[in-house]
Formats: structure tokens, C-alpha cells, sequence
């Protein structure tokens, strides 16, 4: 999934004015905008998270003293409240610059512009022209056009990716990556040099699970909200043939029931590989289902291990 950051740099954290923080080297500030960047867009590897801390090693061993990265909780809140909202505004916006071929700005992105550094809106405002005139815009050593298929599908997936970059940053703010990525069930994903894997990597995974999932009627009716910890295998021919449940909500058994089906709904995945042999494969899914009453709407979180 495409991905051109409108919100990040490694420069735009949310910080108290009373911490005191190591400042990255603009090396070590590049290593790390590009490991955050893509922790929005697949799961974070052995190697990424090695990467990430080397750099954090190299500045007091904390990454809540990095002024780069501050706290988890301050990162994934700034995440909601600004990051994705940003994004999607962002987008939209440029939805209307590309149909009328000139760079658009809503209010709601100039009051946001207030939040991000000057560098960062100077940016936008680059990559929004380019937008507007059809010019190719460089992203990971290529260029692309940036065209109204590409947008529509960034702003299908900006859910999932917050979604996925909230784990991600689980697995990199834990200095052991194996015991944060495999949790209580340490035989996950161990017996494969490769792991196995949904088409088109965890954000569809995820996207396909919020599509597919129907909130229980009753549930829904009553207010309930839970949560469901599912452990499932993918055999080598990449079907998911055995699916578990962990852990369960007392008060909604059905939710056990649909994340189930959905699970056994999936499309065929790759199948896991250890030493060039094809091997099955367990893996698990996580999902805090809540009703958000305000809205009356349905809210589900899901993530991937």
C-alpha cells in the first residue's frame, strides 16, 4: 500500500517543554523516519526493529528521552488525534485539486498546518502542486503520479494503518523484538524463516477483517463491547484449517462466532517457509470490539501478530 506522509517528520512529536531530549543526528533522524514510516504500512521486521535500536542505543538506550520519538503513548496519541486526521484531510483535499487542477487547501488542513512544523506544511504544499498538475512526485528511489485510484485507495487504508502502526510501535518500543512479537505463544511464527502471509500484507488483512466483520445484532443492541484473542494455523497450501479461541467476552460468545467465520471466509494466504521447505504456519488475531455510543456506531481495533 502507497503511503506519501503528509503529517510526519521526525521533528513533529508531541512534546512537554519541561523534558529534556537527546537531539538524532539528521542521519539518525532519517533512519528513524523511515522505519516509523514504514510501520504505517507493513509489519515492522527483525531488522527494522535491530535498526531502531541501534539509534536508540546510541542516545541513552530510551526512546522516551529521544526528542525525535518522546513516549509511545504520546506518539500514538498524536497518531489519532492529528496524524490520521491529517491524512485524510489531506487526501480529500487533494481529490479536488486533482479534478480541477489546482492546489487545494480545505480550512480544516490550515487550521491543522498550525500543528505541524513549517518545514513539514512546505512539503505539503509541494507534493499538493504536484498533485494538481499530474507531476510525478519521488517516493522510495521512484516516481510515481499520484492519481485519484492511488488516493482513493490511501484513504480506503488509513483505518488499517493506524491500526497496524499502533502494533508496530508495540514491537519497536520493546527492546527484545521476539518476545514482543510472539507474546504469551512463543511457537508463533518460529518454525518459518517466512513467515506466512495475506495477500497484499497485514493492512489488507486487516482491512478485510473490518470489512467482513458483523457486529452480532444482540451485542450491538445491548451495548456490549469486548474482546477476542483467536490463534489460527495456515497450512501449506495456505488455507487457514484450525482456528481457536484464546481469550473470549462472557457477555458475547457471538463475537467468537463471526470472527471465526470471517477467519475461514479468508482468501488463500502464502504459506510459511523454514530452510526452502514449506511449512504450516500459526498466527493470531487480536480484536477490542466496542460500540461508541455517541455516534451509535460500531468501532472495532484489530491487530496482527
Amino acid at each position: 500500500m502507497l503511503i506519501i506522509l503528509t503529517a510526519y517528520s521526525t521533528s513533529c512529536r508531541a512534546q512537554s517543554n519541561n523534558e529534556k531530549h537527546y537531539i538524532l543526528t539528521d542521519e539518525d533522524a532519517q533512519t528513524i523516519k523511515k522505519i516509523i514510516e514504514f510501520s504505517l504500512i507493513d509489519t515492522v521486521s527483525e531488522e527494522l526493529h535491530t535498526n531502531f535500536w541501534k539509534v536508540v542505543k546510541k542516545y541513552g538506550g530510551n526512546p522516551n528521552n529521544i526528542k525525535e520519538l518522546g513516549s509511545k503513548e504520546k506518539t500514538i496519541n498524536y497518531t489519532n488525534e492529528i496524524g490520521i486526521p491529517y491524512m485524510r484531510i489531506f487526501y480529500e483535499d487533494a481529490l479536488i485539486s486533482l479534478q480541477t487542477g489546482r492546489p487545494y487547501e480545505s480550512e480544516k488542513r490550515k487550521e491543522l498546518n498550525t500543528k505541524l512544523n513549517a518545514d513539514r506544511v512546505d512539503k505539503n504544499l509541494g507534493i499538493m502542486e504536484h498533485i494538481a498538475n499530474k507531476k510525478p512526485i519521488p517516493y522510495n528511489g521512484q516516481e510515481i503520479i499520484i492519481d485519484e485510484t492511488i488516493i482513493k485507495t490511501i484513504l480506503r487504508n488509513l483505518e488499517a494503518s493506524y491500526i497496524l502502526f499502533e502494533y508496530n510501535l508495540d514491537i519497536l518500543y520493546s527492546e527484545y523484538y521476539h518476545e514482543q512479537i510472539n507474546g504469551i505463544h512463543a511457537e508463533v511464527d518460529t518454525t518459518s524463516n517466512r513467515k506466512a502471509s495475506f495477500p497484499g500484507g497485514d493492512v489488507a488483512f486487516v482491512n478485510y477483517v473490518i470489512e467482513n466483520f458483523k457486529y452480532p445484532q444482540r451485542c450491538l443492541d445491548y451495548g456490549i463491547s469486548g474482546k477476542v484473542l483467536l490463534k489460527f494455523r495456515i497450512d501449506t497450501s495456505g488455507r487457514i484449517v484450525e482456528v481457536s479461541v484464546v481469550e473470549q467476552t462472557s457477555g458475547c460468545t457471538e463475537f467468537n462466532i463471526e470472527a471465526i467465520n470471517v477467519l475461514k471466509k479468508s482468501p488463500r494466504w502464502t504459506p510459511g517457509m523454514n530452510k526452502g521447505v514449506l511449512v504450516d504456519s500459526w498466527r493470531e488475531l487480536p480484536l477490542n470490539i466496542s460500540v461508541d455510543s455517541r455516534k451509535n456506531r460500531k468501532k472495532r481495533e484489530m491487530k496482527i501478530r
